[in-house]
């Protein structure tokens, strides 16, 4: 049996950390911050939206994802954690948890459907609103200073679509 959750660990974050190359960015004209938190506020509020629901009130849709029974503890934990609030895009609920050393994964939950996206891979968490359509993968540090990270944990900048997917909007590799 124990053989059986090691292997089953494994595929989960296999499968999780498994990163695609981002497409080329969209946006070249606005300022993405990529070594400090200055000027973030107001990206948020570019991308606002209308808070159209609290809580998820829809039954989860499990065939809107693939892997849902490798996926289906972190969710269901998750959504016990956050007591089902929407916490992004004025209807959705964004569901992060750790796949190994510097990878967070998770998905997106629509509160009014109950379809299950995945969410972009990141190695230092993510940063979204309750009220806002913009996700930062990697987001700069609050603090000055303390803004070390591995060369490969670079800021990105998304916008979720209408089309129920992540549309990247820059990227601050060097």
């Amino acid at each position: 049996m124990k053989k059986h959750i090691v292997i089953l660990i494994l595929i989960l974050s296999i499968i999780s950390c498994n990163k695609t190359k981002p497409e080329a960015p969209v946006e070249e004209e606005a300022f993405y911050p990529r070594e400090n938190y200055e000027g973030i506020d107001s990206l948020f509020e570019d991308y606002a939206c209308e808070v159209k629901h609290s809580r998820l009130t829809a039954e989860l849709n499990s065939e809107s994802i693939e892997a849902w029974d490798l996926i289906e503890p972190q969710v269901n934990a998750g959504l016990e954690y956050l007591e089902k609030e929407v916490n992004f895009g004025g209807k959705y609920i964004l569901l992060p948890w750790g796949c190994g050393s510097d990878c967070q994964t998770g998905v997106i939950i629509d509160a009014e459907t109950g379809d299950i996206f995945r969410l972009p891979t990141s190695e230092r968490g993510l940063e979204y609103r309750k009220e806002s359509l913009l996700l930062i993968v990697n987001p700069p540090s609050r603090a000055a200073g303390e803004n070390i990270r591995p060369d490969y944990a670079y800021p990105a900048y998304y916008r979720w679509s209408e089309n129920n997917e992540f549309i990247l909007l820059h990227d601050t590799r060097e």
